[in-house]
């Protein structure tokens, strides 16, 4: 199979999987979904902080999932102090990754640094998960997933026929300019139908502007993963998913967007 094929069987898969757990799961249940898919994401993150050092790596998954643990049993009712690290954080990572490689900083270049950066990433990306859930209902978590593919698609096969001007060559030679407008004006496109169909509360003049800026967002997480991939040296974070590469690889854009 091409890896265009692969992809694309991957997500008919998984994606029927991951809504269907979404819709009909517990929040025991779907933070117990939940953290089955980050802790391989963890996992593979530690092999950006060092590959070849497995004390490190077994320290770092542990301190993660014992972190979202944690938050779980004592800090769910209260999560805005997470949110607002996770905010912060992520206006530093557009920073470092506008600035990528002209300034480097020690969370880059440091295994502490990137052990940090790790921990920002993933734990308040699923506290806030867990937040939507349980506190905003699910219709809300439908639209940021749907947000999310549909840029993903929409960059993706806009990007492949249309990319001529690049977005961060130093970082993702890949992406282009014309992948983020189509992906962007198809993640407005599922964000409407969304909206219609759930019969979300939102006008569609703040449904646009919450859609493109977590678009937007999201951008920044995949550029971000993909800055520590290239210090690391690798092309994907993992090979679990066929088409797809890693677990992180899928999710990266989600843990900037939550």
């Amino acid at each position: 199979m091409s890896s265009l094929q692969q992809r694309v069987l991957t997500a008919l898969i998984l994606a029927p999987l991951i809504i269907l757990g979404t819709v009909t799961l517990s929040s025991d249940g779907f933070a117990l979904m939940l953290t089955a898919v980050f802790a391989p994401a963890i996992w593979e993150w530690s092999g950006l902080i060092d590959r070849d050092s497995l004390p490190l790596r077994i320290a770092f998954t542990v301190v993660s999932l014992l972190s979202l643990l944690a938050i779980y049993l004592f800090s769910l009712d209260d999560l805005e102090w997470l949110l607002w690290l996770g905010t912060a954080f992520w206006v530093l990572a557009t920073k470092r990754v506008i600035h990528y490689p002209q300034q480097l900083s020690l969370i880059q270049t440091s295994r502490g640094g990137r052990f940090i950066a790790g921990l920002l990433v993933l734990v308040p990306a699923w506290g806030s998960l867990i937040l939507l859930h349980t506190q905003f209902g699910v219709a809300y978590l439908l639209l940021l997933v749907v947000l999310i593919w549909g840029a993903d698609i929409g960059a993706y096969f806009s990007g492949r026929r249309w990319g001529r001007h690049k977005l961060a060559p130093a970082v993702s030679p890949g992406k282009s300019w014309e992948g983020v407008a189509g992906g962007a004006l198809l993640a407005l496109l599922a964000a409407v139908a969304i909206r219609y169909s759930l019969e979300l509360p939102l006008a569609l003049i703040p449904l646009i502007i919450i859609s493109l800026l977590v678009v937007a967002i999201s951008i920044v997480g995949d550029l971000f993963e993909s800055l520590f991939k290239r210090i690391a040296g690798v092309k994907d974070s993992g090979n679990l998913l066929p088409g797809h590469g890693g677990v992180l690889d899928r999710i990266d854009s989600l843990t900037a967007a939550a």
